[in-house]
Parts: structure tokens; C-alpha cells; sequence
């Protein structure tokens, strides 16, 4: 498979441009992290992602520090969920993935999450993501 390595500065840049015509989502201004468990090698993959207003102004392979939201999944759920075989709703009702902190701003991008916009991009970013490549855990 061809494509951005996943959970890579280059992949999380790739993501992040595709996402750059995202309508906005008022309100939905905060930075997310995502730690990603068990993943190949052992260990985390942890990034974060800075919103203003539903817009993804930028995506970085690191720690933030201080996130106002921090989302936990599996390295293989986020695969899932990432290419449709783990829907959002039952990631989230089924623990697979599990936010901390302030849900209630991560909430503001429902509306978002569920347009067709959001959900083509989304088709885009896994059409463009090779995931055999190996991840580099934090």
C-alpha cells in the first residue's frame, strides 16, 4: 500500500490540509490530544490538535502539556475507527475511545462530525494513509 505513514508528522500535516475547508463550528475552539495505546513497537503515540472555531489549525506528534480534551484508543480502534469499521457512536458508548477533560467542548464539533464535508474528508485521509508502515511510539 502507498501512501503517508500513519501517526506521522507527515501524516498528521496531511490530515490537518485536508481538514483546511471545513466549514466553521462556533465554539469549538480548544486544543485535543490523542494517545494512541499499544502501538506497534510498544507504547504510546500521543498528538495533539489545535481547533478555532471547528477549523484544525494545526496537528503536532507531541505532548501538549495542557489540553483542554484528551481522547484514548488503541492504536488498532484508531485504524477502525479512522477507515469506518468502528463508528464514532459506538467508539465513544463502548469505551474505545475514552475522553478526559472538558467533553463538553469536544462536543461543539458534533455537528461537524456528522456533515457530509467532514465525512468525505475523513474517506480522503485513510485513502492517502498506509497503515503497515511502522509507528514510532512516544
Amino acid at each position: 500500500m502507498s501512501g503517508i505513514p500513519y501517526l506521522t508528522q507527515e501524516w498528521l500535516d496531511m490530515s490537518t490540509a485536508v481538514m483546511e475547508p471545513m466549514p466553521p463550528c462556533p465554539g469549538a475552539t480548544f486544543v485535543m490530544q490523542c494517545v494512541m495505546t499499544d502501538a506497534p513497537g510498544g507504547g504510546d503515540v500521543v498528538f495533539h490538535r489545535v481547533f478555532d472555531d471547528g477549523r484544525l489549525l494545526r496537528s503536532v506528534l507531541a505532548d501538549h502539556g495542557a489540553p483542554d480534551v484528551v481522547l484514548y484508543s488503541t492504536y488498532d480502534d484508531s485504524i477502525l475507527h479512522l477507515t469506518g469499521g468502528l463508528p464514532e457512536k459506538e467508539a465513544f458508548r463502548s469505551g474505545r475511545i475514552r475522553p478526559e477533560g472538558d467533553v463538553a467542548l469536544l462536543r461543539t464539533l458534533t455537528p461537524l462530525s456528522r456533515s457530509a464535508e467532514y465525512l468525505a474528508a475523513v474517506d480522503e485521509i485513510a485513502r492517502r494513509t498506509d497503515f503497515s508502515a511502522p509507528t514510532q511510539p512516544a
